[in-house]
C-alpha cells in the first residue's frame, strides 16, 4: 500500500482537529462528512450494540440533568459527540479495510499525526506570537507560559494523546517510515511532551517497559529495540546537565542567559518528579496534591443509583475534588457509571482471543491508560483521546481480526456484516447476547 496524505490528514484531524469557541469543532464537522460520504459501508453488529448502549447513557444523563434543573450543556452534549465520532470512525476504518489497509498502516498514520502535532507544539513554544494568535483564534485560555496545548484545548489530555508512540514503536511496525526516521520522530515527540502536560512524560517509561515485556513474551525483542530508549535517556540526561550547569555556560550573554533560564524552568517543570527527588530526596508530584478525596453530592439511595445531575463544575454545585470518577458518580450514579465504562471494557473483551496477537496490547494499554488517568482528569469520552481510542478499537477489530468475516465476538465463524441502515434494527436483539 502507498502512503496517502489524504488519510494522514483525516487521522490527524480526527485526533487533533481544532475547536473554535464552544461549539465549532473540526472533529465533529469531519465526522459528519465521513458519515455522509461512507454511510453505505458495511459494519459489524458489535458497533451498533455499543451505539445502543451509548443511547441508553445519553437518555440517562438527559433525564437526570433535566430533572435536577442543572444547566450543563457540556456533559449533555459530550455523549452525543462521542456517538457521532464513534459512527464516523467505524465507517472510516471499515472503508480502510475495504481498500486493503492493515492495523499496522493505521498505527503508522497515527504515529505520523502525533509527530506532526509535536512539531506544532515546538513551533508554538518557540514562536510566542503564533501561539497567542492561535489561542485568541480558538478561545483557549493559557494557564502556564511553560506549556503549550498545540491544536487542542488541554495540556494533560494532549500529553496522554501523544504518548502511545513509545509503545507502538516496539510492538507495531511502521510501514511508511524507516527505523532511523522513526527514531527521530520518537525523539521529536519526546521533546513535544516536555512542552505540554507532564502526564505523558510520566507514562513514557511505563509504556516502554510494557512494550519490551510484550516483545519478550512473543520473543520479538532485539537489540535495535533498545536503541530508542537509550537515545531518549541520553537526551534527558543532557537536558539535566545543561539545566544544572546553565549559569557557567551562558554567563557572558544576556540573551542566552534569559533563554537558558527559560529552558531551565521548562526542563524542571517537565521533569518535576526527578528534580524533586534529586534536590529533596522525596518523590512528589505537585499536580497530584490537588486530587483530594472522593467527594460527591449523592445523599439518598436514589441519588446513589441514578445520580444528582451535578457534575461539580460550571453551573453545577462545585465539587472540591479532581477525581473524575467522583464527578461522574455525582452526576449519573452507579447505573450511569456502568453505561459510561461499558464501551471501554467491552472493547477489551470483544477483541480478546486465545491466540493473542501482540498488536492487541496497543488497544489494551491505551484503554487502561484512559481508565487509570480518568482518576485525575476526565479522559473518557474526551475529544481527541476518544478519537484515538476509537481508531485503535475499530482498527484492531476490523483490520486485524477481520470482523466482516468474523463479526461476532462469541462466535468467530458467524458472518454478520450489516449495512448502516440494517444495523440499528439489529442492535436490540444483539444486546441479548452480550
Amino acid at each position: 500500500m502507498n502512503f496517502s496524505y489524504l488519510h494522514l490528514s483525516v487521522v490527524f484531524a480526527l485526533m487533533f482537529g481544532p475547536k473554535f469557541g464552544a461549539f465549532i469543532d473540526c472533529i465533529n464537522a469531519l465526522s459528519l462528512i465521513l458519515i455522509f460520504v461512507l454511510i453505505r459501508q458495511r459494519l459489524p453488529k458489535e458497533i451498533y450494540s455499543l451505539l445502543f448502549v451509548l443511547a441508553i447513557y445519553i437518555l440517562h444523563v438527559t433525564v437526570v440533568v433535566f430533572y435536577s434543573g442543572v444547566n450543563d450543556t457540556w456533559h449533555l452534549l459530550q455523549p452525543w459527540r462521542f456517538a457521532l465520532n464513534m459512527l464516523a470512525i467505524a465507517l472510516y476504518v471499515s472503508y480502510l479495510q475495504e481498500i486493503g489497509y492493515t492495523f499496522k498502516a493505521l498505527t503508522s498514520y497515527i504515529e505520523f499525526a502525533i509527530f506532526i502535532h509535536a512539531l506544532i507544539l515546538i513551533l508554538m513554544f518557540v514562536n510566542t506570537d503564533f501561539r497567542y494568535y492561535w489561542y485568541d483564534l480558538t478561545g483557549f485560555v493559557e494557564k502556564s507560559y511553560l506549556r503549550t496545548a498545540g491544536f487542542t484545548h488541554s495540556y494533560g489530555n494532549t500529553a496522554i494523546l501523544m504518548c502511545m508512540p513509545f509503545f507502538t514503536f516496539f510492538t507495531t511496525e511502521n510501514v511508511f517510515a524507516k527505523p532511523l526516521t522513526r527514531t527521530c520522530m520518537l525523539i521529536t515527540v519526546f521533546v513535544g511532551l516536555m512542552l505540554t502536560g507532564r502526564a505523558g512524560l510520566y507514562l513514557v517509561p511505563f509504556l516502554m517497559l510494557a512494550a519490551i515485556m510484550v516483545n519478550m513474551f512473543y520473543r520479538r525483542l532485539g537489540a535495535k529495540d533498545l536503541i530508542a530508549p537509550a537515545v531518549i535517556v541520553l537526551f534527558a540526561s543532557l537536558l539535566y546537565v545543561v539545566s544544572v550547569a546553565r549559569p557557567t555556560i551562558v554567563s557572558d550573554s544576556v540573551f542566552l542567559l534569559q533563554a537558558s533560564v527559560f529552558v531551565n524552568e521548562t526542563v524542571r517543570h517537565a521533569f518535576e518528579v526527578v528534580f524533586t527527588y534529586l534536590d529533596k530526596g522525596i518523590i512528589s508530584i505537585e499536580s497530584l496534591e490537588t486530587i483530594k478525596n472522593f467527594y460527591f453530592h449523592n445523599d439518598s439511595l436514589s441519588e446513589y443509583i441514578f445520580g444528582t445531575g451535578h457534575y461539580g463544575r460550571g453551573e453545577s454545585k462545585y465539587l472540591e475534588t479532581d477525581i473524575s470518577y467522583a464527578h461522574f458518580f455525582s452526576m449519573v450514579g452507579v447505573i450511569g457509571m456502568v453505561w459510561l465504562l461499558y464501551p471501554f471494557l467491552y472493547s477489551l473483551i470483544c477483541t480478546f482471543r486465545r491466540n493473542l496477537h501482540h498488536e492487541y496490547f496497543v488497544l489494551f494499554f491505551y484503554t487502561m491508560i484512559l481508565l487509570i488517568m480518568n482518576y485525575k482528569q476526565a479522559t473518557l469520552m474526551t475529544r481527541g483521546l476518544a478519537s484515538l481510542w476509537l481508531l485503535y478499537f475499530f482498527g484492531y477489530l476490523l483490520l486485524n481480526l477481520g470482523v466482516h468475516r468474523d463479526s461476532t465476538c462469541n462466535n468467530p465463524k458467524a458472518k454478520r456484516s450489516l449495512t448502516t441502515s440494517q444495523g440499528f434494527h439489529a442492535a436490540r436483539s444483539s444486546l441479548k447476547a452480550i
